[in-house]
């Protein structure tokens, strides 16, 4: 089969921002690890790996990939299109900042038998924290106390007894602009919209699923986000395993969330909290594509987890 992969960040996404500042290189970098990873387990599996590639960063992928180049962004979306054209198959792994992910899902909606990532309808709910916050707070799944700070809303409308609260952008990814806040007054002159949430002290952890088909759901291996700050900075690394009353609980809640999900098929990410007291575990958010964690669970568990993506088999 022919597979295309596209990874936003490698794939031309910044192709008109080089040199790239330090934040767009870290997660170019993190981009690079992840299709890496997904292009040598298709590869080992016998597929054909198409990727679309920005002319400046072929270096580290492998050479038996075929690489659809990309001179700049305003190429990038023809460019996905013809290649998506040629594809069996197709993996889509963009950051939900600023609608990016939901733009190429939506882009190659035509091509939708193809894609063996989360739906449009997956993405559309969960790339936005308050919709994926009343969605699964509504379906009994345990979320944090949460408030929309809007247009409407002053920062002096928050309860003093919400602080402390997680501010986060509505459609961000990973912690990018997420932020601690101690008072009403350290919100006066964030951007709105932004999602407040209740801190909840406790482990940060992550579940990744693959859903291959409704009947046939994996459940990877719990892991803990370790971060280059406290309580919470720069994505460094998941470690596995958790301990085993915290890999029972994780474990637990991410099947609360796909059970209260809508049907999708592909790889998504569970981030939650394991709280001190464990009836407060809580879901902080979905990640509707392939995240780094793929890259640490394939070398932890010493396993080609292409295998388990949907279609591939059929």
């Amino acid at each position: 089969m022919k597979v295309l992969v596209f990874e936003f960040m490698v794939g031309g996404g910044v192709a008109d921002q080089h040199p790239l500042n330090e934040e767009l290189q870290t997660f170019l970098e993190q981009g690079h690890a992840m299709l890496t990873a997904v292009c040598k387990d298709l590869l080992l599996l016998g597929h054909e790996v198409l990727a679309l590639a920005d002319i400046r960063a072929y270096a580290s992928l492998p050479k038996e990939v075929v690489r659809v180049s990309v001179e700049s962004e305003q190429e990038l979306d023809p460019t996905l299109w013809g290649a998506a054209g040629l594809a069996d198959y197709i993996l889509l792994i963009a950051p939900e900042t600023d609608g990016c992910l939901e733009h190429y899902a939506e882009l190659l909606s035509s091509f939708s038998e193809k894609i063996m990532s989360p739906n449009i309808g997956f993405i559309n709910l969960t790339a936005n924290k308050w919709k994926c916050h009343n969605w699964f707070s509504d379906r009994d799944v345990p979320c944090p106390d949460s408030i929309l700070l809007s247009e409407d809303h002053a920062a002096n409308d928050v309860p003093a007894d919400f602080f402390p609260c997680v501010a986060k952008p509505v459609d961000g990814a990973g912690s990018e602009d997420v932020l601690l806040v101690a008072s009403s007054d350290e919100l006066a002159n964030i951007s709105k919209p932004m999602l407040l949430q209740r801190f909840v002290p406790g482990v940060p952890a992550s579940v990744s699923v693959i859903i291959e088909s409704l009947e046939k759901i994996h459940f990877l291996e719990p892991g803990q986000q370790i971060f280059d700050a406290e309580p919470f900075g720069v994505h460094l690394r998941t470690e596995f395993p958790l301990a085993p009353p915290l890999r029972e609980r994780a474990l637990k809640l991410a099947r609360l969330v796909v059970e209260a999900s809508p049907d999708t098929i592909g790889y998504f990410g569970i981030d939650m909290i394991l709280a001190d007291d464990p009836d407060n575990d809580v879901l902080i958010e979905i990640n509707p594509r392939l995240t780094t964690s793929y890259c640490y669970l394939r070398e932890w568990a010493q396993e080609n987890l292409a295998e388990k993506f949907p279609l591939l088999d059929s």
